[in-house]
Parts: structure tokens; C-alpha cells; sequence
């Protein structure tokens, strides 16, 4: 309004420019409300978004030793699968403790690197090679791993083939290494070893002593599928990123 037609009105010019003012500072109240509405909306879709693809798809994981050499290096970071197992309480998160089973239970096979929680405490997660299956019987001989009573073959680039034609490269001890076995693998149970046979503590050990003992299947979390990168003393590995395991 023209500064002649608010005289005309009776109204004097500071009364329409605060009226104009306070009109305009609400409009501006109000576009601002809606960004703010927008942007919680767009920030709550993404963390059901993040959630559910950590729940359900694929969830990150560091690797902090060497016992799974030469597969796996200190420094790599690895993406889980969660779904080729099926979904337990310690594949989804903020699952409460007294879900159990697994739904769309498939068992591992053999070869299969797996991300679990460890009998110990239920919390940390260990990567290991699934070996045995329930009903299995294995022992180790000399350095040698047998499975249901064979010699699993191994080449001179010491390299196991396992049952199902896996072929796993290993980093062996040699024949002082310590037997173990023969022993069942119960029901609902996996026996895991890691490559690096010297360095690590996996099922030929029980919790007691240090290892992982047979692992509950329901302890599982997913299926280590690949390295997302890796880096170690000389920085960004170019070579690992993306490798399938």
C-alpha cells in the first residue's frame, strides 16, 4: 500500500510497514518449518534405510588379525552378507535376547568365511572358515585335516580341496602342529578353522582354552562376500578393493 492510500485510509505508514514486516518474518517462519519437516523426514528414511541394510543385506566389518592369511589381511575391511543363512538374533540388529532360530535357516557350506559371535561372551565377532557341518567327524593328523575319516587333499602350493571342490590356500605350521580329534560335530553346530593354522584360535581349541569350541549355528551373523578395501602400512591397497572371498 502507497504511502498517499494508507493516508487515505486514516492509517499512518509505520502501521503498514510493521504490519508488512510481521506478515513477511511468519512467511519466512513457515518455509523454514517446512525445510526443517523435510529434512527430518528425508534423515528418518535414511536410518530405516541404513538399518534395514545392515539388518537384512550387508553390514561392514574390520578385520584386526592374521589368522585368516592368506584370504584375509589385517587392515581389510569386509562386507557380510546376512541373508544366506537366514536371520537369527545376532544377525539383525537390536534384536532382543530372547529370539531364537533362525528365519530361512540355510546352513553354510563348506569353505564358507563367516562372521559370528563368539561362545565367550556372545558379543565379539570372529571370522572364520566353516569346515565342518553338523555330523561330521574331523581331526587333524600331522598338520593334516581330515574329514569323516579322509585325508583332505592338499597341493604343493598348500592349497586344501575340500568334500564340496572348495579349494582353500592355508599358511601351515608343518607336522608340529598339534593333533586334534577325531570329534563329532553336534546338531545345530559348525566346526571353523582359520587359514592361517599357526595363528589361530578357532574350534581345535575350547573356550576354556582360548578357542571358539564348535559354534552354535545361531551364533552366526553372515557370510563374509568380499573386501570393500583394505589398508595397511603402505596405505590404500588398490589390489584387495572389491575382491571376492
Amino acid at each position: 500500500m502507497t504511502e498517499s492510500a494508507a493516508k487515505a485510509k486514516g492509517l499512518s505508514p509505520r502501521m503498514v510497514t510493521d504490519s508488512d514486516a510481521r506478515t513477511a518474518h511468519q512467511q519466512r517462519t513457515q518455509r523454514l518449518r517446512e525445510r526443517l519437516a523435510r529434512l527430518a523426514r528425508l534423515a528418518m528414511v535414511a536410518g530405516i534405510a541404513a538399518l534395514v541394510l545392515r539388518g537384512l543385506v550387508y553390514e561392514p566389518y574390520s578385520i584386526p588379525s592374521q589368522s585368516m592369511q592368506p584370504a584375509l589381511q589385517r587392515g581389510d575391511t569386509i562386507f557380510v552378507a546376512k541373508w544366506p543363512y537366514g536371520f537369527g538374533r545376532h544377525a539383525l540388529p537390536l534384536a532382543p535376547s530372547f529370539v531364537t532360530g533362525r528365519l530361512f535357516a540355510q546352513l553354510p557350506d563348506r569353505g564358507d568365511l563367516i562372521v559370528f559371535k563368539t561362545p565367550r561372551d556372545h558379543r565379539t565377532d570372529i571370522v572364520k572358515r566353516v569346515i565342518g557341518l553338523p555330523g561330521d567327524r574331523v581331526a587333524m593328523h600331522d598338520g593334516r585335516l581330515i574329514l569323516n575319516g579322509r585325508l583332505v587333499p592338499r597341493s604343493d602350493d598348500a592349497a586344501e580341496t575340500l568334500p564340496n571342490g572348495r579349494r582353500v590356500a592355508i599358511l601351515d605350521t608343518g607336522p608340529d602342529s598339534p593333533d586334534f580329534g577325531p570329534a563329532l560335530v553336534p546338531d545345530n553346530h559348525l566346526f571353523v578353522l582359520g587359514d592361517h593354522r599357526g595363528a589361530s584360535a578357532d574350534s581345535r581349541w575350547s573356550v576354556a582354552e582360548g578357542g571358539v569350541d564348535m559354534v552354535p549355528f545361531s551364533h552366526v551373523v553372515g557370510r563374509a562376500d568380499f573386501i570393500l578395501f583394505s589398508v595397511g602400512e603402505a596405505g590404500l591397497d588398490w589390489q584387495r578393493l572389491g575382491k571376492r572371498l
